[in-house]
């Protein structure tokens, strides 16, 4: 009871914290969105004039507009990642497949990690119950994971992916074999703004949180053994047909 209550708690200090971001970042995104829109719309005015121009200087201008066309693309992505945690309903859930789900978002991601240098290998143990999940929520909790896993491994390497049954759970694993995680760092990457890189807003690992969380389930990061770290997402397994049909007897 004293879990379940303290569980209660965290999970409606993320809703509360994530919901003051969303109407926050639904404002300021409402806010750039127009002057990006003009200022993309300039430059493509900009490299169509350039391209009928001659002069020595023309290869130097279309550097630069290409420099500030990538600034404006970098803009547009951190306002849509904002607006993502604006518009995150409250989960669907529906008894579905987990395997399936996570084998479709390995191989639409695959490309993108094959890109960057890295590789992803899916293991999938046989005979999996279902599981209780919106499908479109844990999409985007697995590619927020698979990114940050090949975020991990700027040098290349292989992204493990498993998926299994525990308990009453289906377990989803996504490994890296990058550098690993501090501690005092491990402790606070699912935090809202908390982020180790350069760039981005920090709000990925915070809405993958929020998403299981909200399915009733966990999410922890760990250390990986021979190096690296784990994200272990936990799903609580679907309750089988016969108790669903008892439950709406009356």
């Amino acid at each position: 009871m004293v879990s379940g209550l303290s569980r209660a708690q965290s999970l409606a200090l993320s809703n509360e914290r994530l919901a003051a971001i969303g109407k926050m970042a639904a404002h300021v995104t409402h806010e750039i969105r127009n002057p990006l829109s003009a200022m993309g719309l300039n430059i493509e005015m900009l490299e169509e004039e350039l391209g009928q121009s001659d002069g020595a200087q023309r290869s130097e201008v279309k550097n630069l507009l290409t420099a500030i066309q990538r600034e404006v693309q970098r803009l547009e992505h951190l306002s849509e990642e904002y607006l993502r945690v604006a518009r995150l309903p409250q989960p669907r859930m529906e008894a579905e497949d987990v395997a399936a789900v996570v084998s479709e978002v390995v191989v639409f991601a695959r490309p993108e990690i094959e890109l960057a240098g890295c590789t992803v290998a899916l293991t999938v143990d046989p005979s999996l119950p279902s599981a209780l999940f919106d499908e479109a929520q844990l999409r985007q909790a697995l590619l927020n994971l698979l990114r940050n896993a090949r975020e991990a491994m700027p040098g290349g390497g292989c992204i493990d992916v498993r998926v299994a049954a525990e308990g009453m759970s289906v377990v989803i694993d996504v490994a890296d074999r990058g550098g690993g995680i501090p501690e005092p760092i491990r402790a606070r990457v699912f935090d809202p703004f908390f982020s180790t890189k350069g760039e981005g807003t920090g709000l990925g690992l915070a809405i993958t949180r929020h998403i299981v969380e909200s399915h009733g389930g966990s999410v922890t990061c760990e250390p990986r053994e021979g190096g690296g770290t784990r994200f272990r997402i936990a799903l609580p397994i679907a309750p089988s047909k016969h108790v669903l049909q008892a439950a709406h007897v009356p």
